[in-house]
């Protein structure tokens, strides 16, 4: 929509990196919280609160004061609030009516996947299930023979089992793992799982 007596959507997405504006689902600007050339922004992350006005002049206008004859009127249609991580309501119109159903929200990160099970199997391998997440486009898995992961092997899966093989007899494997999210060519990765250990013994 270009006409100024139109409806229009705006928006703000912030998670502690970035402050994101969107007008009619377009990203029109933003702010990175810490910029290395233009200094720290932390204050951005700090509480607020939804303030609509029409408020005219200061210092984005340089001082300049409005028409003294300024006569408009903001409407406004409903606001809405998403916690990043929680399905977000989303107003489907057919006809005469409207129906609410749940979506998870594009720039959420998945939550943290649990590691259901890890077990050595026969021929040096880990047989690792994972606990399903919704709304994940998959997981990612690493291994490693010491707890710090240096020189850690992974691999990024669909399902939720995947067998390491090739281990070496008598000793520990360490792994962990994440849901992975990918929207508009970027992936969105979300905690790693606690760390699983399984003794090589087979």
């Amino acid at each position: 929509p270009t006409g100024k007596t139109e409806w229009h959507t705006y928006g703000v997405y912030r998670d502690g990196e970035v402050v994101s504006f969107y007008l009619d689902r377009i990203l029109i600007g933003g702010y990175a919280v810490k910029n290395a050339t233009d200094g720290d922004r932390t204050v951005l992350n700090d509480d607020c609160y939804i303030l609509l006005n029409i408020a005219c002049g200061g210092n984005l206008t340089f001082g300049q004061l409005p028409d003294s004859n300024l006569d408009v009127n903001m409407d406004v249609d409903y606001v809405r609030y998403y916690k990043a991580g929680a399905p977000a309501p989303t107003t489907v119109q057919g006809g005469d009516t409207e129906t609410t159903k749940n979506v998870v929200t594009s720039n959420a990160k998945p939550k943290k996947v649990k590691i259901k099970s890890a077990k050595n199997i026969k021929k040096r391998k880990v047989k690792v299930a994972l606990k399903k997440l919704s709304g994940v486009s998959g997981y990612q898995i690493r291994w490693c023979d010491n707890k710090k992961f240096d020189g850690y092997e992974q691999k990024n899966i669909k399902k939720l089992k995947y067998t390491i093989k090739g281990l070496d007899k008598k000793s520990t494997c360490f792994i962990k793992a994440r849901a992975y999210r990918k929207k508009d060519g970027k992936t969105l990765y979300g905690a790693w799982s606690s760390v699983k250990k399984v003794k090589i013994k087979k």
